[in-house]
């Protein structure tokens, strides 16, 4: 029976500087902000090359970019012992488990 597809799937080349650091350290953080808001998730990345089976039927652009045929190769990963937490200007801070 296959595994339910995992959600938040997150990639990046196998060719640039910050996959070879990720290798070599799997801990993470990502930030994203909008304004005064931002969010900061940070986990253990694990590296999972058959997602891009999943992924790339659904996005066009990485199919074109890193799919068979091209010369560049997609390392798509999913972090384990995650957290996320939501900040504001305001002061808020929201954590997520």
């Amino acid at each position: 029976m296959d595994a339910p597809p995992r959600r938040g799937d997150f990639g990046m080349g196998d060719y640039k500087r910050s996959y070879r650091e990720t290798v070599a350290n799997p801990y993470v953080e990502i930030c994203a902000c909008k304004g005064t808001e931002w969010v900061r998730i940070r986990g253990r990345a694990v590296f999972d090359p058959d997602a891009n089976e999943r992924i790339f039927p659904n996005h066009p652009f990485l199919r074109g970019k890193y799919g068979p045929g091209t010369p560049l190769t997609h390392a798509p990963f999913y972090l384990e012992e995650m957290e996320a937490d939501f900040n504001n200007k305001a002061g808020l801070c929201e954590k997520w488990i």
